[in-house]
């Protein structure tokens, strides 16, 4: 795809190439809110339907819906830093309160190979620990895959129980398809907020964790062009969103796809908000590591934004 986003028309609330608009692309898919749970069920729920072998509907994208109704909340003034912990020295990590945190694992089969499923669930569970003690909602974890779901994760124990229920089996890397899933209703939200006057919605930090190329790398970078563009539409702060694509394991045609990625959204597209940010693998991914690559990203914003 070389040609720039379709236009995005804020009146009806939809792109005017109908093949842009994400919920429509899901035929008879339409996200209700449901009640909160920590986790899912593996077989298909009431209201799900298959998309290609990606179960979407209660599973990730309503239970997102839900989670965003119960949570929203008026967001806080951003700035560049954090408040002081108890030794009177400022704690860079505050400033992630401001922040609701979504991760997306990459289950595919090549996350079987090595320790990159055992490293994966450490690292997420690490973060879950840490982030609670700034934002007692804690992290949601969602799978390009599997229909499980974690919501509020407070805990390491839940997160490695969840990463015990799931196994890295699927024989695709839809990566396209669930960030439109999970980004598209975000942004839903966040102008529906707006335009009714309701108080606005926490920033989004969408952390993605993958070890190799999504299934269609265009239609990922044309869809995160489209919400990029519907941002600057909206005039929404440049840290609203966040995107972070983290590198877990060595293959370098997933580095080469994470860096196009980041070129391509620039240079094809000429995106000018920068909501995507790529982090090449360094030998381990741990929950310091994600945080302190969320942390660069965030900051990056806030200093575009003064």
């Amino acid at each position: 795809m070389n040609s720039a986003p379709p236009p995005y028309s804020s009146s009806s609330g939809a792109y005017n190439d109908p093949s842009f608009n994400t919920a429509a692309s899901y035929t008879g898919y339409t996200p209700n809110p449901v009640s909160t749970t920590s986790s899912s069920s593996s077989s298909v729920q009431n209201g799900e339907r298959g998309l290609g072998g990606l179960i979407v509907g209660l599973g990730a994208a309503a239970m997102l819906n839900n989670a965003l109704n119960n949570n929203q909340a008026q967001a806080a003034p951003l700035a560049n830093g954090g408040t002081t912990s108890g030794n009177g020295r400022e704690d860079p990590l505050a400033i992630l309160a401001r922040f609701d945190t979504i991760l997306l694992i990459d289950d595919s089969a090549s996350m079987a190979s090595g320790d990159l499923w055992r490293e994966a669930a450490g690292a997420v569970s690490g973060l879950a620990e840490t982030l609670v003690r700034y934002d007692a909602d804690g992290i949601e974890v969602y799978f390009l895959n599997s229909t499980e779901y974690l919501l509020n994760a407070r805990s390491a124990q839940a997160v490695n129980e969840l990463f015990q229920r799931v196994r890295p089996v699927g024989i695709s890397t839809p990566t396209d398809v669930r960030v439109e899933e999970l980004l598209g209703l975000y942004i839903d939200r966040l102008e529906a907020t707006r335009a009714q006057n309701l108080p606005t919605l926490k920033p989004l930090n969408l952390i993605i964790l993958t070890d190799g190329e999504a299934d269609d790398p265009d239609t990922l970078a044309y869809a995160l062009a489209g919400f990029a563009e519907r941002l600057d539409q909206g005039r929404f702060p440049l840290t609203q969103v966040g995107v972070q694509f983290i590198q877990i394991g060595k293959d370098r045609a997933a580095t080469k796809a994470l860096q196009a990625l980041d070129d391509e959204l620039t240079k094809t597209y000429g995106v000018k908000r920068d909501i995507v940010d790529t982090t090449p693998y360094k030998g381990r991914v741990t929950a310091e590591f994600i945080m302190k690559s969320v942390l660069g990203a965030i900051n990056k914003r806030i200093d575009k934004s003064c």
